[in-house]
């Protein structure tokens, strides 16, 4: 069974009535609840006063919104939601639609393995826009008229969208340069690369995807792209070097292409020549490049999402190069023609609904409805959470309902060690605290519990709230 849930409105109609007619005033509720009314077998609205409210249900009029809540006041609203869920469908085995904002979804979407939120990443008129053609479209997508229809992810206006989404959600991440790559608080994981000048949808555009396949190898890959002047051990850099020197018609280009560290091919180096390119490409990618991260700790997965989000990119019909990106002098068409510093990837299955779900999982974050326009590089991640964030996304890329780390894990996760009080006291750990480092698991969903125990054993658990 598939269930939508839709937000609540701040335009209502003046009296009690019916709820699917009290939020009617609102133009988006009307879209969202024609969209949900098509691809749902049941619709509920999530009311910041009255919880989950099935849509025929008579409610009257109030002025209240989720996003003026306390934090504490939040969770409670989600925890009563999930409950009066749990009577009504199978969280565990029934799809989910949310078609809300960020503050109605965040406490909500780590509980439905099966969830997808279509318009996550979008502003207002995006939003209207994009269900106006799903509406639109709906009838003659029950009819694909070939294999790449009925794929659905080519040259559907969903996609487009989902594309808008991914860079939305990217752009809320921290933001590094190559100077922070030992900042980068995990091992595992897939990294997001964006190039000064290029835009998308009004946010810094990407313009490579990439992970490792070797364990715990995220920073030493990112190292061997910015930091080793070495192309025969970065494709990045070499892809870089080629665009540089066919920009200039430079006849070294042919020995640069080679992998000059086969002993049959050192016959070809000029030694001062490709020292001179190294440097070139490193002034560039250093001056022009910057990345941001997520942790992805299972291998098969980081494949597998590197080559869905490469391949969402390639195929949506308005990403692509600015008029000025280098990336246009490249010898490789592939390059020249995706946008992309890349050539794997880009035919692959592209990303579906509920992978975009795990990626919003695995970054620990919801996406407003409003993108950031751009980004300063950061030495850490910024936020209220401060050094303390690295412990709130690895929360919040566990599904499981308990976590246990020890001491010595919190650390590595962290990045720093822990403080003596952390090792002494209780209330270090209190469930209700307000400090900084309570704020970084309850954000998260979670609470400590057996604290006394924990610091004995020099190990916490955290339960889901």
């Amino acid at each position: 069974m598939t269930i939508a849930l839709i937000s609540c409105s701040k335009e209502k109609k003046p009296y009690p009535c019916e709820a699917r007619e009290l939020y009617s005033a609102s133009a988006l509720f009307s879209l969202s609840y024609q969209y949900a009314m098509e691809n749902a077998d049941k619709v509920f609205i999530l009311s910041a006063k009255y919880g989950l409210v099935s849509e025929n249900k008579v409610i009257a009029p109030y002025d209240q919104t989720l996003n003026d809540m306390p934090r504490k006041q939040q969770l409670e609203w989600a925890h009563a939601v999930l409950t009066m869920l749990a009577h009504e469908c199978s969280m565990e085995y029934d799809d989910f639609i949310l078609l809300a904002g960020s503050h109605y979804c965040r406490d909500i979407q780590n509980h439905l393995p099966h969830c997808s939120l279509p318009l996550a990443g979008m502003r207002m008129g995006e939003r209207m826009a994009f269900l106006k053609s799903q509406l639109h479209t709906k009838e003659s997508a029950r009819q694909p008229d070939s294999q790449w229809a009925q794929t659905n992810w080519v040259t559907s206006s969903s996609e487009v969208s989902l594309c808008v989404r991914l860079h939305a959600l990217f752009q809320k991440l921290p933001r590094y340069t190559w100077e922070q790559i030992q900042l980068l608080p995990f091992d595992n994981g897939i990294y997001i690369v964006y190039e000064a000048g290029e835009l998308y949808h009004g946010m810094d555009r990407i313009v490579r995807v990439g992970t490792h396949t070797s364990p715990n190898m995220l920073i030493r890959r990112l190292t061997d792209h910015f930091v080793r002047e070495n192309h025969n051990g970065s494709i990045f850099r070499k892809n870089i070097g080629k665009a540089v020197l066919n920009a200039h018609h430079d006849p070294y280009l042919p020995v640069w292409t080679l992998d000059t560290s086969k002993p049959e091919n050192y016959k070809y180096i000029d030694p001062i020549k490709n020292a001179d390119t190294e440097q070139r490409v490193s002034d560039y990618m250093r001056g022009h490049l910057t990345f941001t991260a997520f942790p992805v700790p299972d291998k098969g997965q980081r494949l597998r999402l590197e080559e869905a989000i490469i391949s969402t990119l390639n195929h949506t019909s308005d990403f692509g190069p600015g008029e000025k990106w280098p990336g246009k002098y490249s010898p490789e068409t592939e390059i020249c023609t995706s946008g992309l510093w890349l050539k794997q990837g880009l035919d692959a299955e592209g990303l579906t609904e509920s992978e975009f779900a795990l990626l919003q999982r695995l970054c620990g974050l919801t996406v407003t409805a409003e993108p950031e326009r751009s980004h300063t590089p950061v030495q850490k991640a910024q936020s209220s959470l401060g050094k303390y964030e690295p412990l709130y996304r690895y929360l919040c890329t566990q599904s499981s309902d308990t976590v246990t780390l020890s001491f010595s894990e919190l650390e590595k996760v962290l990045g720093f060690a822990l403080p003596k009080s952390a090792g002494t006291y209780t209330m270090w750990w209190n469930p209700g605290g307000s400090h900084t480092q309570c704020q970084s698991w309850v954000q998260a969903g979670y609470k400590a519990v057996n604290v006394q125990q924990g610091i004995l054993n020099k190990q916490m658990t955290f339960m889901k709230i």
